[in-house]
C-alpha cells in the first residue's frame, strides 16, 4: 500500500497528557505502510529566553507569576532536557512550530540555534518556522532586579539567516512572498512549513498560489504532504479564535480538501488538542514550556500510524499545578481590576480554570 492510500485510512485520536496529566498517551491506526519507518517529533512555543537576559531575578519571577503559566525561567533546563530525549529517540525530523523565543530576543535566537545544532550533529533534521513572538518584537528585553531594559530583536531576514541550517537551506521550494517552504523528508513525503509571521501576517493570494502549486505537483507525483504552521488552521473552540486562527484559513482549508491533505500540525494555543473537519485532522501541539511540558511524536511504521505525546521530567516540581495557580491568580487579578466583588471573582476564577479540562475532553471525545 502506498503512502497516499495509507493517509486515506489514517484516523488520528488525540491523546491527552494535555494540561492536567503527566502520563504518556498514545493512539494508533492499524494500517499497512511501506517497510521503512518514519518518526517525526514536533514541539511548539518553546519561548526560550537566554539565561543572561533574566538572571533569575525576583522582578522576572514576579512578572512570570502574573503571566500565562509558562516556565520561562526554566526554559534553559527544559530545552536541554528535551534535546537529550530527542537525541535518544533518534527521529528522522524535528519540527518546531514557532514562538521559538520569549519575545524575539536576538541573543535567545542565537543561543537556541547552538542547542539545535546538537540535533543536526546527530543526523536529525530540524525544521523551524517563526511564531508571532519571534520577529521584530518591540518587547525584547533583559530583566534584572530593578526592572527591564529593551534589547535587540531580529528582522525577518535576520531570522532566516540565523536559522538557515534548520530547514531553509535544504528546502526544495521556498515562497519568497512569505518564507513558507517545502522540505522533502522522503521521496514520498513532503513537509509544508507555512509562515505567516515573517514577511506577511496572513495568507495572501500569492502564498495560496504557491501552496496550490505544491499540492498539484505532489498529487502528480503521488507524494503525501503534512502541513505545519504556528497559528491554527481551524478554530478549536470558541475561546481560541481571534488571533489564534490564521487569516484566510478558509481558502487554505478548501485547498486541503481539494487535494486530499489529511494532516496539519500547529501550536500557538499552548493547549493540546485535535480537531477534524471531514477527513482533515489538525493537531494543535501544546507549549513545551507550559506544564506538563510535552511534545508530540508521530510514528509511521509498517504496522500503523501513531501520534503520542511525551512529557518531560524537568525536576522543577508540579508544573501543572503551577499553571493552574498562575491562571487562577491572573484571572482573579483581572476581575478585581474590573471591579468584580471579591467572592464573585474567586468563584469565577475557579470556574474558568476548572472548565479547561472538561472543554478539551468534550471536543476530543469525538475521536
Amino acid at each position: 500500500m502506498n503512502l497516499k492510500e495509507l493517509f486515506r485510512k489514517l484516523l488520528l485520536i488525540l491523546m491527552l497528557p494535555l494540561l492536567f496529566s503527566c502520563t504518556k498517551r498514545t493512539s494508533s491506526a492499524n494500517v499497512s505502510f511501506i517497510d521503512e519507518p518514519v518518526k517525526i517529533i514536533i514541539a511548539s512555543d518553546l519561548h526560550y529566553l537566554a539565561p543572561s537576559l533574566h538572571e533569575n531575578s525576583n522582578y522576572f519571577k514576579n512578572l512570570m507569576s502574573n503571566a500565562d503559566g509558562k516556565l520561562t525561567e526554566y526554559s534553559e533546563e527544559i530545552i536541554d532536557a528535551w534535546i537529550i530525549e530527542v537525541i535518544n529517540q533518534k527521529p528522522d525530523a524535528v519540527i518546531l512550530a514557532g514562538d521559538l523565543t520569549f519575545n524575539g530576543e536576538k541573543l535567545s535566537h542565537q543561543q537556541l540555534t547552538d542547542k539545535l545544532q546538537q540535533l543536526t550533529d546527530n543526523n536529525i533534521a530540524v525544521l523551524v518556522i517563526p511564531g508571532n513572538h519571534d520577529i521584530d518584537n518591540p518587547s525584547a528585553a533583559k530583566f534584572d532586579e530593578s526592572g527591564y531594559t529593551l534589547v535587540e530583536s531580529v528582522s525577518t531576514n535576520e531570522f532566516y539567516k540565523i536559522y538557515d541550517n534548520f530547514g531553509y537551506n535544504e528546502a526544495i521550494s521556498i515562497d519568497n512572498n512569505s518564507g513558507s517552504y517545502v522540505y522533502e523528508l522522503r521521496n514520498d513525503l513532503w513537509l509544508l512549513m507555512i509562515d505567516i509571521n515573517g514577511k506577511q501576517k496572513a495568507l495572501n493570494t500569492k502564498t495560496l498560489a504557491f501552496i496550490k502549486e505544491v499540492f498539484v505537483e505532489a498529487k502528480n507525483k503521488n507524494i503525501e504532504i503534512i502541513g505545519i504552521s504556528h497559528q491554527n488552521l481551524m478554530a478549536h473552540n470558541d475561546l481560541f479564535t481571534d488571533s489564534f486562527v490564521m487569516g484566510n484559513n478558509d481558502e487554505l482549508l478548501s485547498l486541503y480538501q481539494k487535494y486530499d491533505i489529511k494532516l496539519h500540525l500547529s501550536g500557538h494555543m499552548h493547549l493540546q488538542h485535535l480537531k477534524t473537519i471531514n477527513n482533515l485532522n489538525e493537531i494543535a501541539q501544546s507549549s513545551l514550556t507550559v506544564g506538563p511540558c510535552s511534545y508530540g511524536i508521530l510514528d509511521i511504521t509498517s504496522e500503523n500510524i501513531k501520534y503520542s505525546t511525551q512529557s518531560l521530567d524537568t525536576g522543577k516540581g508540579d508544573s501543572i499545578n503551577y499553571f493552574k495557580n498562575v491562571a487562577y491568580q491572573k484571572t482573579y487579578n483581572h476581575l478585581i481590576a474590573e471591579g468584580v466583588e471579591t467572592d464573585m471573582a474567586k468563584m469565577r476564577s475557579i470556574i474558568l480554570v476548572s472548565s479547561l479540562l472538561p472543554l478539551i475532553l468534550k471536543l476530543s471525545s469525538l475521536f
